[in-house]
């Protein structure tokens, strides 16, 4: 299990740009999803966003006890939290994209998303009463969950421009260039499902907020906070 893979990256740039807020609706019964983006208006500090969805691997972490596995087939695995996803990562694992290829395009590509909780400082660090059961574990949420993402999609909200990016992973070359090549199928077709015609009340919603936020110095000089009207 831990000798990396091969891997295969294909990268496709969509014809018409598409909204990560619309797919994030459009998967919405997904139980693994994920949305990074910076609120706010769109600038070189937050000029990208992602949705990822249908990981291929899950692993979680909670009071020292490991599971990974496909979602919906998570099995225990033995091994401290972090030596696991050290062996995990090397497995997946991939140096950066070329020079040529990667310019112009979003830092991220693909690789796990998820949550890295407080409690696993007490993996590194020995510290009493808080490994096992613990007491004060009120909301009893994993000290860890990534999920490894094979389907990104990618939007520059500066430019404009979206896309696919597909990486399969294998025992040799070709194995991997099949699962990179259904993959980007995959996401095409999840692409196609999308309605353009009537955008997503999530996306709709951000829209406006950021239209508010740039007219805010205009409605300043109209003196509307005189009348109880407030930035939010």
């Amino acid at each position: 299990m831990s000798e990396p893979l091969q891997r295969c990256l294909r990268i496709e740039r969509t014809a018409t740009a598409f909204s990560p807020w619309a797919l994030a609706a459009a998967c919405e019964d997904q139980p693994y999803a994920a949305l990074l983006e910076n609120p706010g208006v769109p600038s070189d500090f937050g000029r990208y966003a992602w949705f990822c969805t249908d990981p291929f691997l899950v692993f979680r972490s909670a009071r020292g006890r490991c599971h990974a596995g496909p979602p919906g087939d998570l099995a225990p695995v033995e091994g401290a939290p972090l030596a696991m996803l050290e062996t995990l990562l090397r497995r997946y694992g991939a140096g950066p994209v070329d020079e040529p290829t990667r310019e112009g395009l979003p830092p991220f590509v693909g690789g796990a998303v998820g949550t890295l909780g407080y409690e696993l400082l007490y993996e590194i660090e020995d510290q009493p009463g808080l490994i096992g059961e613990r007491a004060d574990d009120d909301l009893a949420l994993p000290d860890c969950t990534l999920m490894f993402c094979d389907l990104v999609f990618a939007a520059d909200l500066l430019t404009r421009s979206s896309w696919i990016f597909a990486t399969g992973f294998g025992e040799d070359a070709a194995t991997a260039a099949a699962r990179a090549d259904a993959r980007l199928e995959a996401g095409r077709a999840l692409l196609a499902r999308l309605d353009e015609r009537s955008p997503s009340s999530a996306l709709l919603w951000r829209e406006l907020a950021g239209a508010a936020r740039a007219a805010w110095p205009r409605l300043r000089e109209a003196d509307l906070p005189a009348h109880g009207v407030r930035a939010t």
